[in-house]
């Protein structure tokens, strides 16, 4: 899918001949026909991936992969296409669809899958899946990762009609050389009415290799200070948009800007009196959340002396985005003196009126 392709499908304004918004989700035609114009403009050759060092371990494009029906699921299987938005899969051509039957709105719906030879995660800094469903507000998926009798489990809130890039931190779980089993989970939260039988469907599942920590901010700010357009940094436990919380631990770091165009930059930066030695590293890292509709944009920039890095990448809004930049042939890393990120919406300078966006993780990793 080209980047007009999939800014024209996030406008949700298509219209089938009868004059129906394509984004109504009890009309068939509608339906058919979004699935129709995402099945024609799709490219298998668009990866969303935004990092190097990723390890895919399920893309369901051969089957359902040996995953079934749990707690609450009738069925699993691999679908090219879903009634509800974003109508294709996360990436490829298949993801994997659970169907539940009627049950209370806040029960857990889980699949599973059971191993014959346990997964060795050992070299995994974080476990990622990706999830949708059908719905509206107030949805949390759980992943459960079982070793033997061990087990390690995370929930976090996630959004209806869009893919939730999902990321458990495993770095520290003693356990994660020997996966047995892995369940991943869905249910809506504040209410006990029933949900007539539906649907919610995961992709691309896989592991981030673990990485050096420089920044976690727990609890500090770790000298990063607001330059241009930000008033303040803080180290904040939790905040109002979605996924709500940090991207593991307690604290992530928030900038707060004042009332200003969309399409300026917002920059957060740490200085060093001591140079920054990077020497070893071969790609640096980042995590970066926003509050915002689409269109997005953050830039890294590394300074070593009289000499600049920089990398603009596109970002979404409402979850955590993991930034990644090759920085191997960069001469400069040995000796950083500054560190930059920045964050900005595109595409209009209309007045924003004073928001915030967060960063949490910042590191590198090293390409044995």
């Amino acid at each position: 899918m080209t980047e007009v392709h999939r800014k024209l499908l996030e406008r949700k304004s298509f219209a089938d001949m009868t004059g129906n918004n394509v984004n109504h989700p009890n009309d068939f035609l509608a339906r058919w026909y979004a699935q129709y114009i995402v099945g024609m403009l799709k490219d298998s050759t668009f990866s969303s991936d935004r990092t190097l060092n990723a390890r895919r371990l399920f893309s369901f494009e051969n089957g359902v992969q040996g995953w079934s029906a749990g707690e609450n699921v009738s069925t699993v299987n691999t679908v090219r296409s879903f009634a509800n938005w974003p109508f294709a899969p996360q990436e490829g051509s298949c993801a994997l669809e659970a169907e539940f039957p009627t049950q209370e709105a806040n029960a857990w719906r889980t699949i599973m899958i059971s191993l014959e030879e346990p997964l060795d995660l050992s070299e995994a800094g974080c476990v990622y899946y990706h999830i949708n469903s059908y719905g509206g507000t107030g949805y949390e998926t759980r992943i459960r990762l079982y070793s033997g009798s061990n087990m390690k489990e995370e929930i976090k809130a996630m959004q209806a009609d869009s893919w939730n890039y999902i990321c458990t931190d495993v770095a520290s779980w003693p356990y994660k050389d020997n996966i047995t089993k892995i369940e991943i989970a869905f249910r809506a939260t504040g209410s006990t009415a029933a949900w007539y039988g539906s649907r919610f469907q995961i992709d691309n599942v896989g592991y981030l290799l673990e990485g050096t920590l420089i920044y976690d901010f727990e609890g500090t700010a770790h000298s990063w200070k607001g330059t241009e357009n930000v008033m303040s940094v803080n180290s904040v436990a939790a905040f109002a948009n979605s996924p709500m919380k940090p991207v593991s631990n307690a604290y992530a770091l928030e900038a707060l800007f004042p009332d200003m165009a969309l399409n300026e930059w917002k920059t957060i930066a740490v200085e060093y009196d001591q140079m920054l030695d990077l020497s070893e590293a071969t790609h640096f890292y980042y995590y970066i959340n926003s509050y915002g509709g689409r269109g997005y944009e953050t830039r890294l920039r590394l300074y070593s002396e009289n000499d600049v890095w920089e990398q603009t990448v596109s970002m979404d809004a409402d979850m955590w985005n993991r930034i990644e930049a090759n920085i191997s042939n960069w001469s400069g890393r040995g000796h950083i003196t500054k560190i930059e990120v920045a964050f900005r919406a595109i595409g209009s300078n209309a007045v924003w009126y004073s928001s915030r966006f967060q960063i949490d993780k910042v590191g590198y990793r090293k390409v044995s």
